[in-house]
């Protein structure tokens, strides 16, 4: 190796130190440096030998400088160490090259670990040794001597070559397998993510239906004992337990207006009703309970324009049925006349209120309607001939149920009524049942002997009659 005498300044320049590094650090920098710009790492680069040349004399420089002070930067160093550094060179260069080999196991002398062999790039120099010499002055037996041609030396790097290739390959296909892998895993974890994510619409799907059944179930459940309530109370109504009703409409909160059955609750009603439009305002009125009436209407039964199924109101049933108080009540609290009161008395078509009070077979109740102007001139002449017939007769006795004197007296009292209201003069067919002809005849002579009254005296003798038939009805 031949020597380039470089200065100390110069060579801290060259290793890319400041003046006054320590040896450790002087050593690091060197095996850094070496390793990198060794001839064998840069085979396209000639001027890599050279380099790696330069930097090694700097360290030279640098070792002695440090090692013995005397030194200075302008003094050129004496051959009387050249023996020792060259050794101390060559031991670094075989670090060197079994570290490119991969072969270095025990210590340098430099302290960069692996043990110093002989190096193929020695020989020459003023040491004088080579790979086919012995080992280096001051070195014990542990080197091992390197008996190596320059064809095996050449087949030794073409094999390592060769082998650091298929290591190349090895490593690409590794990580072309890694890569792989890589999207496998990737894939399967888009898999799980969207089986996860359909699992959770079906477990949420499957909530949603089981909820919505439960919200079924509960509300069935619900109108089933709402309905159950409100059959109970239509009940008592029927039976005449009046405070069974009032304990439903008080207590379990039934609902007052309205027919029997609930909306959508046709399905939970065990026994179905005749009427399903007949309220519990109709039932009272039916049955007569004027108590019972203005209770129910004190109680949000607002259906006095509610019709049943023939069209009726609560009122139009009290009327048919001659439930003299309860037409009282309702006459005494809507009035005929009023806006609110026309859907309380309104018939329906082909219907007439006079009519129904007639069928009822109650003159108080036939003299309230003619008395409150709930039908008109049209309505008495269409009445006074339906019940002056044989067809009208025949439907009022069979209402009656019995030919008893109070049924004929009855009759008699709305006839006179119809007559003072209508200006009807008295017909023959008034009033007639089967009679024998003795009987005939004998009512013929008692007709002649007695003398017609004048419509005053009729009116009169009515008037008398009806005020004692209200005196009784009151008691």
């Amino acid at each position: 190796m031949s020597h380039q005498h470089v200065s100390v300044s110069e060579a801290y320049n060259i290793m890319g130190l400041s003046q006054g590094a320590s040896l450790d650090t002087l050593k690091s920098t060197y095996k850094k440096i070496a390793l990198r710009t060794h001839p064998d790492k840069n085979p396209n680069n000639p001027a890599a030998t050279a380099e790696f040349q330069k930097v090694t004399q700097a360290y030279d420089v640098l070792q002695r400088h440090l090692d013995h002070d005397a030194y200075s930067d302008d003094e050129e160093y004496d051959d009387y160490y050249d023996d020792e550094d060259e050794e101390e060179r060559m031991a670094f260069y075989m670090y060197l090259f079994e570290s490119f080999m991969g072969s270095g196991r025990r210590a340098s002398p430099f302290g960069f670990g692996g043990r110093p062999r002989y190096s193929p790039f020695g020989g020459g120099g003023s040491s004088g040794y080579s790979p086919f010499d012995g080992p280096p002055h001051g070195y014990g037996p542990e080197y091992e001597e390197i008996h190596e041609t320059p064809e095996q030396y050449t087949e030794r790097i073409r094999k390592t070559r060769e082998e650091q290739e298929a290591a190349e390959r090895r490593r690409k296909q590794d990580a072309a397998l890694l890569k792989l892998r890589k999207q496998e895993d990737r894939q399967r974890e888009r898999q799980q993510a969207e089986q996860r994510k359909q699992d959770a619409a079906k477990a949420k799907k499957a909530t949603g239906e089981m909820q919505k059944k439960q919200a079924k179930a509960k509300v069935a459940n619900a109108k089933q004992a709402s309905q159950k309530k409100r059959s109970q109370v239509f009940a008592a109504a029927r039976a005449g337990k009046v405070d069974q009703v009032k304990k439903g409409i008080w207590e379990d909160q039934v609902d007052a207006t309205g027919g029997e059955i609930l909306l959508g609750c046709d399905e939970y009603v065990a026994t179905r009703p005749k009427d399903p439009k007949e309220t519990l305002l109709h039932i009272a009125s039916q049955k007569g309970d004027v108590d019972m009436v203005e209770w129910l209407q004190t109680h949000n039964a607002d259906d006095e324009q509610t019709r049943n199924g023939n069209g009726f109101t609560p009122f139009h049933v009290a009327v048919e049925n001659g439930h003299v108080g309860v037409v009282k009540y309702f006459l005494d609290n809507f009035d005929p006349k009023d806006e609110d009161g026309v859907g309380v008395f309104e018939v329906p078509d082909k219907s007439s209120i006079l009519r129904l009070a007639l069928l009822s077979h109650e003159p108080e109740v036939v003299y309230m309607v003619l008395n409150s102007s709930l039908a008109d001139s049209s309505e008495l002449n269409a009445c006074w001939t339906w019940i002056t017939s044989s067809d009208g007769q025949a439907q009022v006795n069979k209402r009656a149920g019995a030919d008893t004197g109070l049924h004929r007296e009855k009759f008699e009292d709305m006839l006179k009524l119809l007559r003072r209201f209508g200006g009807f003069s008295p017909a023959a067919t008034d009033y007639e049942r089967p009679r024998k002809p003795a009987q005939i005849n004998a009512a013929s002579q008692q007709a002649q002997r007695v003398p017609s009254k004048s419509a005053s005296q009729q009116q009169s003798q009515h008037a008398g009659a009806r005020g004692k038939r209200r005196g009784r009805g009151k008691a």
